[in-house]
């Protein structure tokens, strides 16, 4: 079974495993023409706290797996990002103000 697709226009944060917006949004600029991007959101204080403590929660299992097991996590990952290499490639690009090249 194939993960559905990642958008590259709505962004979301992720709190222990969950994605969710934002109450409160900011809209990322091209900084070499200063037009808009996307909306952002943007995580308040108690969202912070709740991902913090998801990760203090996450760490004591996450720091008894063996090596093997985290190369294997990290090797996975490895391949969903470049499933989208052209992807983060242009946001990337975008991002910064820089000029896709041909």
């Amino acid at each position: 079974m194939s993960s559905p697709r990642v958008s590259f226009e709505v962004f979301e944060n992720t709190i222990n495993g969950k994605n969710r917006g934002g109450a409160v949004t900011t809209r990322a600029l091209d900084p070499s023409t200063g037009s808009p991007l996307w909306e952002v959101p943007v995580a308040s204080n108690e969202e912070l706290d709740e991902a913090v403590e998801a990760a203090k929660k996450a760490f004591p299992a996450w720091s008894r797996t063996t090596w093997a097991h985290r190369q294997e996590v990290l090797m996975k990952m490895r391949e969903r990002l470049f499933e989208y290499l052209l992807e983060f490639t242009n946001l990337l690009l975008k991002e910064a103000g820089k000029p896709v090249s041909k």
